[in-house]
């Protein structure tokens, strides 16, 4: 028998090759695999010259991670559910490559992928069109996977729900104990999928279980007399940290009411259980509809900011815009427009509720009321199911804000309701704007239950009663009713303040961004001397990265816009400069990306610049970026010149881990140990001279590893 004798160092260089191998085996074998209308189920490869005939044949075949499906354009008629593997994809032409079925069960969907909870699906469906007929039941079904993408696809015509997509793996209506993280749903057309049977509504974009979900850039809308919701709850909800931003949803109103004065679901967005949910930046024909908020460990249960909410043509029925049903902590309204519906912000709760910590502000609702000559209608309304009084609420705050009613028969009979209940602390409505409501312009049922009420610094005209307060079951202790103006606030027709307005620098400073010498009453801020008349400064994070955006209506004499950014909302450093356009009438937009957004909170604001130096600071925008995974890259450039190579890693706690550089044949040229922090780690090294090419850099912890690919310079 022949003796062979190996080094360890021979040992040790094989095992680290291998190991090399089985990490990039499935990313050098992954392929494409086609569907073609005249391809061949049985004699077909899936090649791009023999492919198969239904995508049922594709997901039944292909089932390694990496593979991608492609749908070449045509149509497919699916005669039974197509399994989707993890990993799998599936792309198409466009709305070319349309995917149809020949069954019309109930509750069967034409693509499924249901795996347990916390798998890794790292998968994509996109540019497909799918179309149920108005008879197939469901279109997609994805439940217990994470990093799953669905984008620029076209549902159209699903008889009961467009897409389920639930973080647990069964039907239970409980919290799942893995959530689902890094799913996207964007850039995608979603029309008349969704019912509602009478009792029942369901959705065309179902969700459930999901934290950090992103669902932007979609074009949502339901259809017919009873349509269901654009977005929907799955599974009881619970969604922590999800984004629902620059979307339209739209939703006819139903043409009746219950009893002649109940909402018989106006919902676009409806959700149970959710943390840290921010909606924002949408156009909204219907209401969103929240349950049982809870903070959890986010700063906020729900922050709504900057959407139009509400119809082109005046709400003949109840139709509501924000509507915050059971207990609510920690919740933010602001920015946003409604218009033309009957109550723009509605507190639905039941007895032993609470409402704590609510912030109102800066929100613009006008044509609050509807045209039916109930006069039903409350710019704000607190209504609890069956006892009136049988709920708390504390840090009730409502600033700077502007309420106009409808005039005339239709005018509401009331304007603002102030919490009471079994009790109710520190209630401020301060700066606020509030018009041609029919009788009290605020009410509270039980005045005698609150205690801290401040009212003071409004703006009160043409209602009723001589724009007075009523307070049934007696007056709240520690009231102070102070400032407040009852003359016309002279606004034109975007509701902004006219010059000479009484409106202008006449509020109390309440920690708002403001110009000039003291803040505006109502949302429009104009006081002061602007360079620039700005229409608004926003800010929306997409993938990693925050894009700030800004739009002026008119400019005199403006030299550059500085950006500002800071970390805790008080100390503010330049990252940027923008070129303004000097003067001009007419709109100009402007943009800005923060490529290296910090962990958690950052907050930005303009300064505006003249060109005689003078400036003035733009309203502060927040966005908090959160990362949502153990582990992962923000930055990776490998030198091959032996200077400096960075590499940043993002990490959700402090522990040691392991960094390793590999070229495109699975050798280890770099290897060392490092320590991480809870966060951004910006780690440098000096690399052996090393060729020019492609190279793997992989971090490992003792839980998990991350492998990415880079170039070097």
């Amino acid at each position: 028998m022949k003796t062979y004798q190996f080094s360890a160092s021979r040992i040790v260089s094989t095992i680290l090759f291998t190991t090399c191998i089985v990490l990039f085996s499935s990313m050098a074998f992954a392929g494409t695999y086609y569907i073609s209308p005249t391809g061949n189920d049985v004699t077909g490869t899936g090649s791009i010259s023999n492919p198969w005939k239904t995508l049922r044949k594709a997901t039944s075949t292909i089932t390694t991670p990496g593979n991608i499906i492609h749908v070449n354009a045509g149509t497919y008629i699916e005669t039974t559910t197509c399994i989707l593997a993890p990993g799998v994809s599936i792309e198409g032409d466009g709305v070319t490559s349309v995917i149809k079925a020949s069954f019309s069960t109930m509750y069967e969907m034409i693509i499924q992928a249901i795996s347990p909870e916390g798998t890794n699906g790292n998968q994509h469906i996109s540019n497909i069109k799918m179309d149920g007929q108005n008879s197939t039941s469901w279109a997609i079904q994805i439940q217990g996977r994470s990093n799953f993408e669905i984008h620029d696809c076209t549902i159209v015509d699903f008889a009961q729900r467009g897409i389920v997509w639930g973080g647990r793996s069964d039907n239970s209506d409980n919290p799942p104990l893995i959530y689902a993280t890094g799913n996207k749903f964007y850039n995608n057309t979603v029309t008349n999928c969704a019912s509602f049977d009478g009792t029942y509504g369901y959705g065309c974009l179902n969700i459930g279980g999901q934290q950090g979900m992103l669902i932007y850039n979609n074009n949502i809308t339901t259809t017919g007399t009873t349509p269901g919701w654009p977005i929907k709850l799955w599974n009881d909800g619970y969604i922590k940290g999800c984004k629902i931003y620059d979307n339209v949803l739209k939703r006819p109103p139903f043409p009746y009411e219950v009893n002649g004065t109940d909402n018989y679901f106006d919902f676009c967005i409806e959700m149970f259980h959710e943390q840290g949910l921010e909606i924002y930046n949408n156009t909204i024909e219907g209401s969103i509809d929240l349950n049982y908020q809870t903070k959890g460990s986010y700063e906020y249960s729900a922050y709504i900011h900057d959407n139009i909410i509400g119809r082109s043509t005046q709400a003949a029925h109840w139709e509501s815009g924000v509507i915050l049903e059971f207990s609510t902590e920690n919740c933010i309204i602001e920015n946003n427009t409604f218009k033309s519906i009957s109550h723009p912000i509605f507190f639905s709760l039941r007895p032993g509720n609470y409402m704590n910590n609510i912030t109102i502000q800066k929100n613009l609702a006008y044509n609050i009321g509807k045209t039916d000559g109930t006069r039903q209608g409350k710019a704000i309304n607190i209504q609890v199911n069956d006892d009136g009084t049988n709920y708390t609420a504390s840090n009730f705050i409502v600033y700077n804000n502007t309420f106009l009613a409808l005039t005339g028969a239709n005018s509401p009979y009331f304007g603002a309701d102030i919490p009471g209940g079994n009790g109710a602390t520190n209630v401020q409505y301060i700066n606020n704007i509030l018009c041609n409501f029919n009788y009290y312009v605020m009410r509270s049922d039980y005045g005698s239950h609150i205690n801290g009420l401040q009212i003071k610094n409004n703006v009160l005209y043409n209602n009723g009663s001589n724009n007075n307060f009523e307070f049934a079951n007696g007056n709240p202790t520690n009231y102070t009713n102070a400032s407040n103006i009852f003359i016309n606030p002279k606004l034109d027709a975007t509701y902004s303040p006219l010059p000479g307005s009484p409106v202008i620098e006449t509020g109390v400073n309440v920690g708002l961004p403001y110009n000039g010498s003291a803040p505006n009453r109502g949302f429009k801020e104009t006081g002061g001397t602007l360079p620039v008349n700005l229409l608004y400064f926003t800010a929306k994070e997409d993938k990693g990265i925050n894009i700030l955006s800004w739009k002026t209506a008119t400019e005199i004499n403006s030299a550059y816009f500085t950006i500002e950014k800071s970390n805790d909302g008080n100390n503010y450093t330049p990252i940027g400069i923008v070129n303004a356009a000097g003067n001009s009438s007419i709109e100009i937009s402007y943009s800005f990306t923060d490529n290296r957004p910090s962990i958690g909170k950052n907050y930005y604001r303009l300064v505006m610049v003249d060109k005689d130096a003078s400036f003035a600071y733009s309203n502060i925008v927040m966005l908090n970026n959160k990362f949502s995974g153990s582990l992962g890259f923000s930055y990776i450039n490998i030198s091959r010149s032996g200077s400096n190579s960075t590499i940043i890693i993002n990490s959700a706690k402090a522990q040691p881990a392991n960094l390793a550089v590999i070229d495109a044949s699975g050798r280890i040229v770099y290897n060392t140990s490092i320590s991480l922090l809870s966060g951004t780690n910006n780690i440098t090294k000096i690399l052996p001279p090393i060729a020019s090419g492609l190279y793997y850099v992989k971090v490992a912890t003792p839980e998990e590893s991350i492998i990415k690919n880079t170039i070097s310079q």
